[in-house]
C-alpha cells in the first residue's frame, strides 16, 4: 500500500498548533516569534525528511490493519462485480428485478461495511463483511 489514505497527518498537525494556542491571550509579538519557532521546527523535519536524513514517522498497526481490510473489500467487490457481469439474465421483467435485487443486495453489503472501514460509525452495528475479523471492534 502507498502512503496515508487521509489528511490525518495535516488535521494532526493543525489540531497540535491549535492545542499550543488555544485560550492564550498573548501579544501579536510574541505568538509570530512563538510561530516563527514552529515553522522553523517543521521546516527542518521537511527538509530533513527529503535529504533522507531523517525517517517518517510509522504508521500505526491498526491503521496497516485497516487499509488491508478495505484492499480485501475492495478485491473482493472486484472479483463479485466480475463474475456478476458473465451471468446470464433471463429476460422476463420478473427475473429481471430479482436479478437487479440480489446484485444489490450484495453490493449493499460491501457499501455499509466500506463506510464502517472508512470511519462513518453512525452507520448502526458494524456489518461483518466477509473480509472483517469476527473481533473488528475488540
Amino acid at each position: 500500500m502507498g502512503g496515508p489514505r487521509t489528511t490525518n497527518h495535516a488535521e494532526s498537525w493543525h489540531s497540535s498548533l491549535k492545542d499550543k494556542f488555544d485560550g492564550m491571550k498573548i501579544d501579536l509579538g510574541v505568538w509570530l516569534t512563538n510561530f516563527q519557532t514552529i515553522h522553523h521546527h517543521e521546516s527542518e523535519r521537511t527538509r530533513q525528511l527529503v535529504e533522507g536524513l531523517a525517517q517518517p514517522h510509522q504508521r500505526r498497526p491498526a491503521y496497516l490493519q485497516n487499509d488491508a481490510r478495505i484492499a480485501a473489500a475492495n478485491a473482493e467487490i472486484a472479483n463479485y462485480l466480475q463474475a456478476w457481469t458473465l451471468r446470464r439474465v433471463n429476460r422476463s421483467a420478473a427475473a429481471r428485478r430479482r436479478h437487479d435485487a440480489i446484485f444489490v443486495e450484495g453490493v449493499d453489503v460491501f457499501l455499509c461495511s466500506m463506510g464502517y472501514l472508512i470511519g462513518c460509525k453512525n452507520m448502526g452495528e458494524a456489518p461483518r463483511h466477509r473480509s472483517q475479523p469476527e473481533d473488528f471492534d475488540d
